[in-house]
C-alpha cells in the first residue's frame, strides 16, 4: 500500500498523536469519516471498466480528502489480465490508488476450477500468477489484496499446490472479515493464521457494522441466529480487540463494511430480505445506528484520539 496511511503510528514521545488507518467501503457522510478518521476507502469494481472505476474513486479521494482507495475486480478469466494492466497504468498518475485485488476471493478462486475441465488449458493457478505480475506491471509499488474470512482459513484454495507458494507470497494485503459473530474471540489467532499462510502480506482487520441476525448465523456450529444483544455485544467484543491488534501494530488497519456510515437508512442492502427482513428493517437500521457510535467510542478509547 502506498502512502503514510499504511505506515505503523510513530509512538515517539514528542510525535504528532499517531494518525491509525481506518477504511470503509464507499458511501459515508463527511462527519462521519471525520469522526471515524477514515483514511481510505474500498470500493468494488466489477462493471469491467477499469477507467471509470478510478474516475469514481479520483472523485471520492478528492470530495473526502481520502489517502487510499482500495479497487475490487472481479475474477474473470476473460478480462481481468487487461483489467489489472490498465489499473497499473492508471495508478501512476493516481497516487492515492494503493491497491487492486479480489473480494470473496476463496470462493470465487475456487469456481475457478470448474472451468479447467470444460477448457483445459485454462490453469487457475498460472491465470492468477499473471493477474498479480499485470497488477504491478507498470507501477511495481501497487498492492495486491484479497478478502478472506475467518471460517476459510482451511480451504484447500488457501495453500499449495491449489495456491502456488510463489502466489500467496505475492499478496501483500489480506483483508481479514469475521464472518459469524462467535468467531470473535478466537479473532487474534485467526490473524496469525492468515500471516503464515501469506508470509508476505500485512492484515487489515474485516468488521461488518451492520445489523446481520437475518444475513448468518450466530456462530458456525448453529443455525440460530444471533439475537440483537448477542449481535452489538459481540461486534463491540470484535471492534475492541481489532482496535487493541492495530495500537499494538499487529494488524495494518480496520475496514468497515458497508460504508453508509451516516446514512444507514439509504444502503441498498435492505432492500434484500436475506440481509433483513422486512418487518425488521426498521430495527437492523437502528441496530446498524448503534452499532456504529459504539464503534467510535471503542476506538477512541482504545487508540486516544
Amino acid at each position: 500500500m502506498n502512502g503514510a496511511s499504511a505506515s505503523t503510528p510513530s509512538s515517539a514521545p514528542d510525535s504528532p498523536k499517531p494518525v491509525y488507518p481506518i477504511y470503509t467501503w464507499i458511501g459515508n457522510t463527511t462527519t462521519w469519516d471525520q469522526k471515524l478518521h477514515v483514511s481510505g476507502y474500498r470500493m468494488g469494481c466489477d462493471s469491467g471498466d477499469p477507467q471509470g472505476c478510478v474516475r469514481d474513486a479520483s472523485e471520492a479521494a478528492k470530495l473526502q480528502g481520502l489517502q487510499s482507495i482500495f479497487l475490487s475486480m472481479f475474477e474473470d478469466p476473460s478480462r481481468t489480465l487487461n483489467d489489472a494492466r490498465e489499473y497499473s497504468r492508471l495508478s501512476l498518475s493516481r497516487p492515492f490508488l494503493s491497491e487492486v485485488g479480489f473480494d470473496d476471493f476463496t470462493a470465487r478462486y475456487a469456481k475457478l476450477f470448474s472451468l479447467a475441465g470444460s477448457a483445459p488449458k485454462f490453469d487457475p493457478r498460472t491465470w492468477l500468477r499473471a493477474v498479480v505480475r499485470n497488477v504491478k506491471s507498470a507501477n511495481n509499488k501497487l498492492s495486491f489484496g484479497i478478502t478472506l474470512y475467518e471460517d476459510e482459513l482451511d480451504s484447500p484454495y488457501l495453500r499449495s499446490p491449489k495456491l502456488p507458494i510463489d502466489v500467496s507470497r505475492s499478496v501483500d494485503y489480506i483483508h481479514l472479515f469475521l464472518h459469524y459473530r462467535a468467531d470473535a474471540p478466537q479473532y487474534e489467532a485467526d490473524v496469525q493464521r492468515a500471516k503464515t499462510l501469506f508470509p508476505g502480506a500485512k492484515v487489515i482487520a474485516g468488521l461488518y457494522a451492520y445489523d446481520r441476525v437475518n444475513y448468518i448465523p450466530c456462530a458456525t456450529s448453529s443455525e440460530r441466529p444471533c439475537t440483537s444483544g448477542e449481535e452489538l455485544r459481540l461486534y463491540n467484543d470484535a471492534v475492541t480487540i481489532a482496535a487493541r491488534l492495530l495500537k499494538e501494530g499487529r494488524v495494518a488497519g480496520i475496514e468497515f463494511y458497508p460504508g453508509f456510515f451516516g446514512k444507514e437508512d439509504e444502503w441498498s442492502g435492505w432492500r434484500h430480505r436475506d440481509y433483513c427482513l422486512p418487518e425488521r428493517i426498521s430495527e437492523c437500521v437502528e441496530n446498524t445506528r448503534t452499532m456504529r457510535e459504539s464503534t467510535v467510542q471503542i476506538l477512541n478509547a482504545t487508540l486516544r484520539w
